[in-house]
């Protein structure tokens, strides 16, 4: 790629071409999709973690009925997809929620 850019460069250069613009053009289209790519991941990462609270909460809610809200709160605030893993299989089978 960088060769490619050099060599554009100079062929612009020598024909007096506006290299600056297909250049900075370039640039821009590639930042472009490198956000592309970093914001579906990220989504991808947020929609992770935001499942994986959910089946906490409900596997509580399903063995121990209602949860308190400073539980919820607690395990919202979790940001670690392995954590939040091992807190489902807890969920799942743990004696009691006083326990969990």
């Amino acid at each position: 790629m960088i060769r490619f850019r050099q060599e554009l460069f100079t062929i612009e250069k020598d024909e007096n071409m506006p290299y600056a613009d297909t250049l900075t053009r370039m640039s821009r289209e590639e930042g472009r999709q490198k956000g592309r790519k970093e914001g579906l991941q990220e989504g991808r990462e947020e929609g992770s973690l935001v499942q994986a609270r959910e089946s906490v909460i409900e596997a509580l809610e399903i063995r121990f009925g209602e949860v308190q809200p400073e539980l919820v709160e607690r395990i919202n605030a979790l940001d670690n997809l392995r954590t939040l893993k091992a807190q489902l299989r807890r969920a799942i089978t743990v004696p009691s929620i006083e326990q969990f």
